[in-house]
């Protein structure tokens, strides 16, 4: 059966590209057939690349890049239950932590043999998948910057210009979140970020018990009106000591409603393209639906006995 590889050949400055040749020629030498598409070819926009057809009957999904790359692929996955090897050559690399992914052949041509499928939970977040998290809050305002300005592969250091700007004025949305009918947060201001796994860029696990098998989202909400507060949640979520802070509003369900202003929202470390702060009617509301997807993800998982999920 045929490995299909999906490259970001711009992430990790040109490190996804190099990886991509490494984890073929290793492919091929089991005598495994091997299908190579990338992110970045303009002669064949995504929505040809990924049309479902060229991954059916395929045995497992590279894709080598950030969470993003993942998020990409994920449809075709989805949709003809291929599941998925995270090869880290992003920033965070989110997907692969969480499963112990990492760029040796070797590590996937191992979980491979073994094929011990993990079906995961997926999110939707007004109508766009996510495996990690979306939030509304300061982080979701650097995404958006990042997003206008990002002409090519980023680094860490990228996100120095967004944060500096963030800091003077932090995005924090005045919302009410409706948590499967019942009102958690009425009309506050503060930071959200719902869940599908505990992982967060930076080692700050805000949601330490968010997994993605268990068939429902996490999500916490942090009082916040100035910097102040988003670096005192920061420093506690970073110390593990979040979740012992009587101001933070956890809660778990299936279908989160979001009700504020002008959203700015991010999904899995992308801006979310939707939702604008520039609202054509300054006192307009907006409604954003966060659900579980009907749909899992299977991933392919390379040590299924090394880790655990709540």
């Amino acid at each position: 059966m045929t490995i299909v590889l999906v490259g970001n050949t711009k992430s990790g400055r040109g490190l996804a590209a190099k990886l991509l040749d490494r984890f073929t020629a290793a492919i091929q030498t089991r005598g495994l057939p091997v299908t190579k598409l990338t992110l970045n070819d303009t002669n064949f926009p995504p929505e040809s690349q990924f049309n479902p057809e060229r991954f059916r009957g395929a045995r497992a999904i590279l894709a080598l890049g950030g969470d993003g790359t993942v998020n990409a692929v994920a449809p075709p996955a989805i949709r003809t239950n291929t599941p998925v090897y995270h090869v880290p050559c992003g920033n965070e690399n989110l997907i692969a932590r969480r499963y112990k992914m990492d760029r040796n052949p070797q590590t996937f041509l191992s979980a491979l043999g073994r094929y011990h499928i993990i079906q995961s939970d997926v999110g939707l977040a007004a109508g766009r998948r996510f495996l990690i998290m979306a939030s509304a809050g300061p982080d979701a305002q650097i995404i958006k910057s990042l997003h206008h300005t990002r002409i090519k592969a980023i680094g860490h250091l990228a996100y120095l210009g967004p944060i500096l700007r963030e800091a003077a004025a932090p995005y924090l949305p005045r919302l009410t979140l409706s948590v499967d009918g019942s009102t958690k947060v009425q009309g506050r201001q503060g930071w959200l970020i719902i869940a599908n796994d505990r992982e967060y860029g930076a080692r700050l696990n805000f949601v330490p018990s968010a997994g993605p098998t268990t068939q429902s989202l996490s999500a916490v909400f942090l009082p916040a009106n100035n910097l102040a507060d988003c670096l005192q949640w920061a420093l506690l979520a970073r110390a593990g000591r979040l979740i012992k802070n009587p101001r933070a509003i956890f809660t778990q369900g299936t279908e989160f409603t979001i009700h504020t202003q002008s959203p700015i929202i991010q999904i899995d470390g992308e801006h979310h393209p939707d939702f604008s702060e520039n609202s054509p009617i300054a006192d307009e509301i907006t409604e954003v639906k966060v659900t579980l997807d009907q749909d899992q993800l299977p991933i392919l998982a390379p040590d299924p006995a090394s880790f655990k999920f709540q």
